[in-house]
């Protein structure tokens, strides 16, 4: 996996390599894998199997919308104990709304997706989906829908204010933790509070003019999805073509510098 962006259903269980060739002697063999563990809590790293100098892990469960950090040990024949890390986000792929599709066909555009080295984004997994889903900011509130805590809602067309509201409270414990059947009277005072059944939501600033996603830190880490794909290529030339790998690195990261983030001290 080696700190590659990788993918799963909560749901699956699936099988992930980490490949030490890069760490190790020619004659150099595993001995046993040390240890292998993931952060935060809540995914499953399971059984270990070595081949070659490949440990291949099974990961399974995982939180929704959560990125993981899996560490890999090992020790090696020759008494070297070298460690790869691996990244692995977690998400519960749906069908696309209406919203989503928008968003989604912007941040095509804004990453130049279908251009080399493309992202892909047509399907249910697609890596350009992914990341617009990590950045999603905010929801629109729905009738008899379970939230989490820190979840963030705007109100529905009819009722737009122009605010947002993070849910802060439940105020009973079970398993119908879902908001209500009438859509809350929304209050624009700063940090005021709304009982929405056993849902408690706090108003919480602007509303981003309505938009959902934050589009801009989307397209950066999509540059950066694609100069990381650039990696492991050369530069070449052959007969009268030559292909600068460098170049389009530089390119891509050059692209995800225009959407880097400004901040005020």
């Amino acid at each position: 996996m080696a700190l590659t962006l990788q993918t799963k259903q909560p749901a699956e269980s699936r099988l992930y390599n980490f490949d030490f060739s890069g760490l190790m002697a020619t004659a150099e063999t595993i001995s046993s894998v040390t240890s292998c563990v993931a952060t935060p809590v809540g995914l499953t790293v399971g059984s270990t199997a070595i081949s070659g100098q490949v440990v291949q892990v099974r990961l399974s469960s995982g939180t929704t919308a959560t990125e993981y950090l899996v560490t890999c040990t090992i020790l090696t024949n020759q008494s070297n104990t070298p460690e790869l890390e691996g990244r692995l986000w977690v998400e519960n792929i749906v069908s696309l709304s209406t919203a989503e599709q928008a968003a989604l066909d912007e941040l095509v555009i804004m990453s130049q997706a279908n251009v080399c080295p493309e992202l892909d984004y047509t399907t249910a997994k697609s890596e350009l989906r992914l990341i617009l889903t990590k950045h999603q900011r905010a929801s629109v509130w729905a009738t008899d829908t379970a939230y989490q805590l820190g979840d963030v809602v705007i109100p529905t067309a009819a009722n737009r204010n122009g605010h947002r509201y993070k849910l802060v409270e439940f105020t009973a414990t079970g398993t119908d933790q879902k908001s209500g059947a009438t859509e809350p009277s929304w209050s624009t005072t700063r940090d005021s509070q709304h009982t929405d059944d056993v849902v408690v939501w706090q108003e919480d600033g602007w509303d981003w003019n309505g938009v959902l996603w934050d589009l801009t830190a989307a397209a950066r880490d999509a540059w950066l999805a694609k100069a990381a794909k650039t990696t492991g290529r050369v530069d070449f030339t052959t007969q009268s073509i030559g292909v600068s790998a460098s170049q389009l690195y530089e390119h891509c990261m050059a692209q995800a510098n225009k959407y880097q983030p400004a901040y005020c001290l």
